[in-house]
């Protein structure tokens, strides 16, 4: 298959950033080893739409959904369409091979009913050829498994060594003029991502803003951007923080701007969330903090050290609102984030060692 050209179709209809980066290395080599066509079916209700760009890889791109359903996308005539939007674009394909990024009945039978041969899933959902029967240690190897079935492989490493994006000029020229208006007469700026559509999975607004206090009293600089599901954060301590010299705080910025600011931090302090995904993807040194029950997403680049919590015995038992009473990421030590933070941010030998790190508490 993958000396022969074709037609692939690619399901990338997962709805977070995080989902579409991690995506980003396989897609690329996908695009490498495969001369053939690819059509990629997206939704524009995603986080990520105006990241899809930056990926020319993705091939022809397709919305399966309609303005209309981005506003009315709870409702079941937007969902409807959006299901038979996708059956036709994959009918019409006349596809060889299926790669379902988002693991959803529908899609692996829409794949079928079109005569798509090779169907290929993370998961089995009745209808595929094809599907993870193992676990993995991260999604990124998860990815490129889809591929599998074509004959297309690559290691962890090599997949590291792909995840880098190229931001648009407009984003970069951001990036680089809010640096100098807001951050010129400073040491270094750590960006703080205080927040996490799972609460579970956050390290608390609390621990960040006194993070942020250490690290301005420290002579650095702090860039916090948050959107709406860190309003209560936001409420509470943003005029604290914006009290701080050198800190600013961001609502709603849009993202490819946000992530050219990000770009030019030097460090980011963060959890389980798109804006940390975004560090990484850019290049900037990730300090993460991680659950061990959600560790296939932790950062794996030579400049990440993550910091990795075990969760409390028991924990499988627990109800949804139990965990997140817990807060598991919560439970990681304030002072090791810290001098972390300060190591990264003022001693170069952090991340000398060019692999990643990760720190079990």
């Amino acid at each position: 298959m993958a000396d022969a050209r074709g037609t692939i179709v690619l399901f990338l209809t997962c709805p977070g950033i995080g989902d579409f980066l991690k995506a980003v290395p396989a897609v690329r080599v996908l695009r490498e080893k495969f001369p053939g066509r690819i059509i990629t079916l997206v939704k524009r209700d995603t986080r990520y739409l105006n990241l899809l760009p930056v990926l020319p890889e993705l091939g022809e791109i397709v919305f399966i959904d309609t303005k209309k359903d981005k506003l009315q996308n709870r409702l079941k005539p937007g969902r409807v369409w959006t299901n038979l939007r996708a059956f036709a674009v994959t009918a019409a394909a006349r596809a060889d091979a299926a790669l379902i990024f988002r693991p959803k009945k529908s899609y692996g039978y829409w794949a079928k009913l079109a005569g798509i041969p090779v169907r290929s899933s993370l998961d089995y959902t009745g209808a595929e050829t094809h599907w993870l029967r193992d676990g993995y240690d991260h999604i990124m190897n998860a990815y490129m498994s889809l591929a599998a079935p074509l004959g297309i492989t690559a290691d962890q490493a090599e997949l590291v060594s792909r995840q880098i994006i190229a931001l648009p000029p407009e984003a970069e020229s951001f990036g680089e003029q809010y640096a100098l208006r807001r951050f010129g007469g400073r040491a270094k700026t750590a960006a703080l991502c205080i927040g996490g559509s799972i609460p579970m999975w956050r390290w608390g607004a609390d621990n960040f803003m006194r993070l942020a206090r250490d690290l301005s009293d420290a002579g650095h600089n702090i860039f916090i951007a948050t959107g709406p599901y860190e309003t209560d954060a936001w409420e509470q301590y943003h005029k604290e923080i914006e009290a701080l010299p050198g800190a600013r705080w961001e609502v709603n910025m849009p993202l490819l701007q946000v992530a050219g600011v990000v770009k030019r931090c030097h460090a980011l302090v963060g959890g389980s969330t798109g804006l940390t995904h975004i560090a990484e993807s850019v290049a900037t040194p990730v300090i993460g903090l991680w659950a061990a029950g959600d560790s296939i997403w932790r950062p794996l680049s030579s400049t990440s050290v993550t910091v990795m919590k075990n969760p409390p015995e028991g924990w499988e038992r627990m109800s949804q609102q139990e965990r997140e009473r817990v807060g598991f990421v919560r439970g990681i030590p304030y002072d090791m984030v810290r001098d972390l933070a300060l190591r990264a941010l003022e001693d170069a030998t952090l991340f000398s060692s060019n692999q990643n790190r990760t720190i079990v508490v």
